[in-house]
């Protein structure tokens, strides 16, 4: 009966745990996936409604250039001919054949119309003759502005064009210099702004009539179209469930240009992504749950095998349990050091945001740009290699060799140590040997060698405000880095326990007594020496001999 007792109380435990660690497992990764989701969504959004801007102004800039182009022209002949002159049909006419020969503009005709809307002279391929426009909308409004540009219309066999005229004033007489512009021309810069298969552009005016040919699929009514004229001056875009309408004006607010795509389309990527996130957020969900389950399975079968086995099982547990006792020592000095590169890459990470609002294109941002995704990148993979460390010290894994310049490590080690001493007051000097070969090491593992030493005597240090002297030399058959602090040093009768396992005159909470012994097996495994010498009150040094023909065991 106690041991089946024994036995439902360690199953409710593991239950217990399982839930707590799925649940602890889960809480950050549900609330890192929703905020990466979210910033991803609104960055999306961002960048959807700058390239449909961009393409819009672009655009814009081609017809404004075609209109103004081609009223520039018909401006020159009314500035550079006298009235009498452009009277005549065959002057006129030779004016506009010069014209679409060496500037292959799309003029129509030319007409000449005096103040009261008579046709005097034209040159164009309808062969009109006395036309009278005295009563027309255009002909009024021409005579009462210096420059007209009409809407589009239906011209003679319904073709579509519209008008261009400039108003010529000779002492008390006036005349208009009126040409028709073929509608095709500017309807073809619509068709070339196209995006994806549902995104076309067009021109309305301020009556809600379409300038250019309508898309093949009017989304909206010509109301909803009339209050893009109000819309636009608000916030330039416009999207509801089905479509986005990006906008711009023209020709002096009268015409607006609109592209529209169908939201779907726009947003298409972003919705496969989101799909794509939730398919690996449950994969994710799933082998962590599976790892949980067969973790403590695996648990449960120890808890049972102790029944039968209790003094060598127990004996057993005793060492894992210090094992994992000293992993978890280890740990909590590895949390310290993965806090500042978390920290640098939540900075550069919101730096890369304001880039992002104020746009990459302007002044040196771009290049600030690469510099922080670098920088994360670092720091992630700094992250990761201390990660890596915790993992090595729990398997026992092989380190990597590779060839190592010391200086280069050192100069890291230092610039990642900078802000540490920068709140504890203390600078750091290197003199570094230029001349220095390189060795084969494990760049993490010197690096943690190199990480711990400094950060010891920055401790030492605290709040003290000195200087942390760091050295390196060549000799012969060897290299020697040495780290002097001038701390407060430690009693004579502590020296000998220095690179003892879990030894630390540091506070309890602020040291796993772990670092120094690390780099001590680290040292010698490499075929190296360390030694340590202080002095209470003037400081410690700490010195590393490295064998220029090492190897790592």
């Amino acid at each position: 009966m106690e041991e089946k007792l024994t036995t439902r109380y360690s199953k409710v435990i593991i239950r217990k745990m399982i839930i707590i660690l799925i649940g602890v497992t889960f809480a950050p990764m549900v609330l890192i996936t929703g905020i990466i989701l979210y910033r991803f969504n609104t960055f999306s959004h961002e960048m959807v409604y700058a390239n449909l801007k961009e393409l819009v102004l672009r655009h814009k800039l081609h017809i404004d250039f075609f209109l103004n182009e081609n009223l520039s022209h018909i401006k020159f002949l009314s500035h550079n001919f006298e009235p009498e002159l452009l009277q005549d049909d065959a002057f006129l006419h030779e004016r506009l054949q010069d014209l679409q020969e060496e500037y292959n503009l799309v003029l129509m005709d030319l007409e000449l119309i005096d103040e009261q809307g008579r046709q005097v002279a034209y040159a164009g391929p309808s062969q009109l003759k006395d036309a009278f426009y005295g009563n027309t909308h255009w002909f009024k409004e021409a005579m009462d502005s210096p420059h007209y540009i009409s809407d589009v219309f239906k011209g003679p066999k319904d073709q579509l064009q519209f008008i261009m005229a400039t108003k010529i004033q000779k002492e008390n007489t006036g005349w208009i210099l009126k040409a028709t512009i073929d509608f095709v021309s500017m309807n073809l810069l619509m068709e070339n702004l196209k995006v994806g298969e549902t995104g076309h552009a067009y021109i309305l005016n301020r009556q809600g009539e379409f300038q250019t040919r309508p898309p093949g699929k009017i989304e909206l009514t010509k109301q909803q179209y009339l209050e893009l004229f109000d819309k636009l001056e608000q916030t330039g875009h416009v999207s509801d469930k089905k479509i986005i309408t990006v906008s711009a004006f023209l020709k002096n607010n009268e015409w607006i240009l609109i592209l529209q795509q169908d939201i779907d389309e726009a947003f298409a990527e972003l919705n496969f992504n989101r799909k794509f996130a939730v398919l690996i957020f449950s994969l994710c969900s799933l082998g962590i749950i599976m790892v949980c389950v067969l973790l403590f399975r695996r648990v449960d079968n120890y808890i049972s095998e102790a029944s039968s086995e209790k003094e060598s099982v127990m004996t057993q547990q005793i060492i894992e349990t210090g094992k994992l006792d000293s992993i978890g020592e280890l740990a909590t000095g590895i949390a310290h050091e993965i806090n500042n590169p978390v920290a640098i890459m939540v900075e550069e990470a919101g730096w890369v945001q304001d880039l992002l609002h104020e746009g990459i294109d302007k002044n040196n941002n771009l290049e600030e740009f690469i510099r922080a995704l670098k920088q994360i990148e670092t720091q992630g993979r700094r992250c990761k290699e201390i990660t890596r460390k915790l993992l090595s010290f729990g398997r026992k894994m092989d380190s990597r060799v590779e060839s190592v310049q010391l200086n280069d490590l050192i100069e890291e080690v230092v610039s990642l140590s900078s802000e540490k001493a920068r709140h504890a007051n203390v600078k750091i000097n290197t003199r570094l040997d230029p001349h220095l070969p390189e060795i084969q090491a494990s760049v993490t593992e010197m690096q943690q060698v190199l990480s711990n030493i400094i950060n010891n005597g920055l401790d030492a240090m605290e709040n003290k405000g000195d200087h942390l002297d760091i050295n390196s030399i060549s000799h012969e058959d060897h290299i020697v880095i040495t780290v002097r602090d001038n701390g407060p040093g430690i009693p004579a009768i502590n020296l000998s326990r220095v690179f003892d396992p879990f030894f630390s005159t540091k506070p309890v909470g602020k040291g796993s007594g772990l670092g120094l012994s690390i780099c001590y097996g680290i040292i010698k495994k490499m075929g190296g020496r360390i030694d340590f010498e202080s002095v209470v009150g003037e400081g410690s040094a700490f010195n590393i001999m490295l064998p220029l023909d090492n190897s790592l065991k």
